[in-house]
């Protein structure tokens, strides 16, 4: 801990020459009235993108400030091309001598704004350090404590915050539930997609895609499990699971593989596949399955079924309802009798099938198309540009 102290204080001493250093070497560029923090974990790059990494991706592409945005994120062997980007190189220190960098480069690139995604230590720590509003952009649900030291802790952080985005109205709605002593500014900037980029096929494959992590609170046993007896009845049907971290739940993994074995090549697993291919797939498949088990936050890959033109089916859980509304088949997952009977209802039903597809596609054009979506975010942005107080 001295040590640490010490660090502190000597930097707090030498924080202004090395800033003035840092301005005068940055005068040739552009301003930089945004600041975009991506937490640890995420991969800023189209090889290895987290669902973070495409949420920014596609705001700042699409944004009115896109030009004057840097992203300061971990460093990337094949970084997004077209972006100002800033890389931590991984320094020494931990978590508050990281905000420290972080601040420093920052205020000597005149940002006006910062956003922190995802990890509010970062975001609190960087609204002591900065001279401008600092928002916490969060992508899931903030859960509540119980009265102790750590709710005090993390409700401190909170309220030092200028406010916070949240993906979806599910997800603020909880806050507010769960932090009622917190009172700042909240907002909703949903996900959104770039629909010029999605091609829905007008032939389409008589497959049923399940994409997603291979993770129990993602039904991907429950939906192999159905798909064993329903695929029999459907003459001509295949499946095809594409999942990520196949191997952090190894005996769940196992089990699915054993199913899926059971199925005589009627569902073909691939795993690890970049976007692209995710979306080359949903833009062909009849039918896609998003049975999450957890409250997801919003569900980006009901979404993106929507904008691929498959017909859905959900859980429903979550911020998923915000995504679907009436659009879509929602089944509990646990009930095998009930997904098995909505997928032999969407598979021997084209015009419903297709009748679905179509609303939903509709819903996705209206409701999530990238350019509303980001332009709601950058009224957020000029709301504490108006308002700096």
């Amino acid at each position: 801990m001295p040590n640490f102290v010490g660090r502190c204080l000597v930097w707090w001493y030498i924080e202004p020459v090395l800033t003035r250093l840092e301005t005068i070497m940055s005068r040739s560029r552009s301003s930089s009235p945004v600041a975009l923090v991506l937490p640890r974990g995420t991969s800023f790059g189209p090889a290895r993108a987290t669902s973070i990494d495409l949420c920014v991706h596609d705001f700042v592409l699409n944004s009115r400030y896109a030009a004057a945005t840097r992203i300061h994120c971990a460093a990337v062997a094949e970084p997004y091309a077209g972006f100002e980007m800033r890389f931590d190189e991984g320094g020494k220190g931990g978590q508050a001598l990281k905000a420290l960098r972080f601040a420093r480069r920052i205020k000597a690139e005149g940002a006006e704004l910062t956003v922190v995604h995802q990890h509010l230590p970062t975001a609190f720590l960087l609204s002591k350090l900065l001279p401008h509003p600092v928002l916490l952009h969060t992508h899931n649900f903030q859960k509540g404590m119980a009265p102790s030291l750590g709710r005090r802790l993390r409700r401190w952080r909170y309220s030092g915050l200028a406010g916070i985005i949240f993906v979806s109205e599910e997800c603020r709605s909880d806050f507010r539930k769960n932090w009622p002593e917190v009172a700042i500014p909240t907002f909703v900037a949903h996900n959104g997609l770039d629909m010029s980029l999605w091609t829905p096929a007008q032939v389409r494959r008589k497959q049923i895609l399940v994409a997603g992590r291979a993770a129990p609170e993602k039904g991907v046993l429950e939906a192999a499990k159905a798909l064993r007896v329903v695929l029999p009845q459907l003459p001509g049907w295949t499946a095809l699971f594409m999942l990520t971290e196949v191997d952090r739940h190894p005996a769940y993994y196992a089990e699915l593989l054993q199913v899926v074995d059971a199925c005589d090549g009627a569902i073909e697993i691939v795993t690890n596949q970049t976007h692209q291919v995710v979306k080359k797939a949903t833009e062909e498949a009849e039918i896609a399955l998003v049975l999450s088990k957890w409250r997801e936050p919003f569900g980006r890959t009901a979404i993106e079924a929507h904008a691929g033109g498959a017909a859905l089916i959900s859980s429903g859980s979550g911020g998923l309802r915000e995504v679907s509304a009436d659009a879509c088949l929602y089944v509990d997952p646990d009930n095998e009798g009930a997904l098995i009977q909505a997928i032999l209802k969407l598979g021997s039903d084209e015009a419903f099938r297709r009748q679905l597809a179509a609303a939903a596609y509709e819903r996705t054009l209206q409701n999530f198309e990238i350019r509303k979506v980001s332009g709601a975010l950058d009224d957020i942005y000029d709301h504490y540009w108006r308002h700096p107080g």
